[in-house]
């Protein structure tokens, strides 16, 4: 028994929304060459297309992603009934460990976030070049690269989109939570920083973080009543036995 599909892709959008604070201190710095030349009377527009390319990219890369970690839980399902109680409980601690990172309380990743450093290193050249040009694909291509970018909050998600096992569906909860993260990263000045400076208020901070945290139960709330009603053909038969 796992978490409703439409429940995880809302969780994933708010938690990509609760992360904005974070992923503007990340990718504030590159989206505000986009902002920049948005404000250049002569390459306005072409600033801004540039940035929402990049913005695609970066959320292909988070769904691609997603798609391979849903693949990998897959493949350790299989039929083990023994995987998915596993299962189960990792969903849980992953929601958790967001919820309280959401609060600034703790932030369990950032190991991962070192990790993943090394992984970007060998990346970042790469990206250096893209970055001198305008052309639409190089701009996408900069995206999907600095979709690798170590982030903590991805980190977790993704591993929380894996406990799925399911390939599509785990792919869409990474789109779900890229366009979380669209807003601020796509707002221009006020709008931006309002988003932000809202997403800091304590009340939605903790808004947010009890909704994750019950979603975590809501998966074990549901086996248990699901175990207690049974299984109609499975009652019938222990009767005529």
């Amino acid at each position: 028994m796992t978490l409703p599909e439409s429940l995880s892709y809302s969780a994933a959008l708010l938690v990509g929304l609760a992360g904005s604070p974070h992923c503007i201190g990340m990718c504030g710095g590159i989206v505000s060459l986009f902002n920049l030349s948005a404000r250049d009377g002569q390459a306005g527009s072409r600033g801004f297309s540039n940035n929402i390319i990049f913005q695609f990219g970066r959320v292909s890369c988070y769904t691609m992603l997603g798609a391979i970690a849903g693949a990998t839980g897959a493949i350790a399902l299989g039929e083990r009934e023994l995987v998915g109680v596993a299962f189960r409980w990792l969903s849980l601690l992953l929601l958790l460990s967001i919820a309280l990172s959401v609060l600034g309380w703790w932030s369990p990743a950032k190991r991962l976030e070192r990790a993943g450093s090394l992984l970007w290193q060998k990346l970042q050249p790469m990206a250096r070049p893209l970055l001198q040009s305008s052309k639409k694909s190089r701009v996408y291509a900069l995206g999907v690269l600095w979709g690798f970018l170590p982030c903590g909050l991805i980190y977790s998600t993704l591993a929380w989109s894996l406990t799925t096992g399911n390939t599509v569906q785990a792919a869409l909860m990474m789109l779900c939570f890229g366009l979380g993260t669209m807003p601020a990263l796509l707002g221009v000045g006020y709008m931006a920083g309002d988003l932000k400076r809202q997403m800091r208020r304590p009340a939605v901070r903790y808004s947010l973080a009890l909704f994750l945290a019950l979603l975590a139960f809501l998966p074990f709330y549901m086996h248990q009543m699901h175990a207690g009603h049974g299984s109609p053909t499975k009652m019938e038969h222990h009767r005529h036995k």
